[in-house]
């Protein structure tokens, strides 16, 4: 099933709307999930956690399926949520050795409520290492940010980096995103610098989407 059947059923719909069609499509993939609902300083939301192996360590890969009520969500962020639903289809082919959760957060579009929320809830201190995507739905280049240099020398950065010169994939680094951010803040608010996001952008026009985030 191509990832855009998923995109096309989350496109234009509102965040319960997002909440339902994520759960049903879980619920075909016969993945076990948890809800984690929450009030945040008046906020209500629900964020879905998927989990995969049983080591202590924690590998988190998170996206996000609120929107923003002027935008269609496709790109940000049904896209991801696509992809989310392939890791889960080839997670479920192999072996883990440590612990992954695939959590897709409620409200990260209102200053990334949903993880602050879910920290508080279930804290991390056995969190190695955080994944954000953001906006992967057109693009031939990736985008790692906002990468300083405490998160050059993490572990999961340096092996990222490694395997897309190893595959030849083309990607950038942008270290200032002043303007962007998505739920791995919330992680490195908390002194996780091993985490960060990961985008897909343009090739035409990569040279005005950097000078816009680092602006």
């Amino acid at each position: 099933m191509k990832l855009m059947y998923y995109v096309k059923q989350l496109e234009g719909k509102n965040d319960l709307e997002r909440r339902t069609i994520l759960l049903n499509n879980l619920k075909k993939l016969n993945v076990k999930y948890s809800l984690h609902k929450y009030n945040f300083y008046g906020m209500k939301g629900v964020n879905v956690t998927i989990e995969f192996g049983n080591g202590i360590k924690e590998i988190i890969i998170t996206t996000h399926y609120d929107v923003v009520s002027w935008s269609p969500g496709a790109n940000d962020n049904a896209s991801t949520i696509a992809v989310i639903f392939d890791l889960i289809k080839r997670i479920q082919k192999i072996k883990i050795k440590n612990k992954i959760k695939l959590i897709v957060f409620d409200d990260e579009e209102i200053d990334c409520v949903g993880s602050k929320a879910y920290i508080k809830e279930y804290g991390a201190n056995n969190v190695k290492s955080v994944i954000s995507m953001e906006l992967v739905g057109m693009g031939n280049i990736i985008g790692l940010w906002p990468i300083n240099k405490d998160v050059r020398k993490t572990k999961t950065f340096n092996i990222i980096k490694a395997l897309l010169g190893k595959k030849n994939y083309r990607y950038g680094v942008s270290e200032k995103v002043p303007f962007l951010f998505s739920d791995y803040k919330s992680y490195r608010n908390i002194g996780i610098n091993d985490s960060f996001c990961l985008t897909m952008v343009p090739e035409q026009e990569i040279k005005l989407i950097r000078k816009f985030a680092e602006s």
